[in-house]
């Protein structure tokens, strides 16, 4: 007597072929489907023609770059993230947390030695600052960045009135002579 019989045989067969089919089938929809989640792709995309400075900052470093000469590494929009790191393990959800607290935070701008150290930061304070949950803010991150050994100087600039070179200059001389 056969160990299988055709009726059986058959339908084994058939539930092989529908198996592999469907192993088949998800390979091709995952690479048809999950590729566009991964890529990034310019077609999807327009530029918006919004510059990532605003007037106001592109101006004043300008100045800066005047100032210090080309020898100075001054960076702008830096993330808060690339100076302070949580202390917590990164695998964490504390350091998730932590992370998450900082992570949109920018910094106008950064001076770095010669060396690649972190010479100072300098903040532009626009209208925007005036408020006093923006200056509550303010204070707070000064403080933060202060305990871990930075320093920060606040520009003051009201809006919409073009900088001053000798005001800003005089301003760096306080710090920097």
């Amino acid at each position: 007597m056969p160990i299988l019989s055709t009726p059986s045989l058959y339908t084994t067969i058939e539930w092989l072929a529908l198996g592999v089919s469907i192993v088949i089938i998800a390979l091709i929809a995952r690479r048809v489907f999950g590729s566009r989640r991964k890529e990034i792709n310019a077609k999807w995309y327009t530029r918006n023609g919004v510059y990532p400075l605003t007037k106001m900052e592109r101006d004043f470093y300008v100045l800066l770059r005047r100032y210090f000469g080309d020898d100075t590494i001054i960076l702008s929009q830096v993330p808060l993230i690339c100076l302070a790191q949580p202390k917590a393990r990164p695998d964490t959800e504390v350091f998730r947390r932590l992370k998450y607290k900082i992570d949109r935070m920018r910094l106008d701008f950064v001076i770095l030695r010669s060396t690649g150290s972190v010479e100072c930061i300098i903040e532009l304070d626009g209208d925007s600052h005036q408020t006093k949950a923006q200056r509550r803010l303010d204070k707070e991150r000064d403080r933060f960045l202060t305990e871990l050994g930075y320093d920060i100087f606040r520009y003051t600039h009201k809006n919409g009135t073009p900088l001053s070179k000798e005001r800003v200059y005089r301003f760096l001389d306080q710090y920097f002579e």
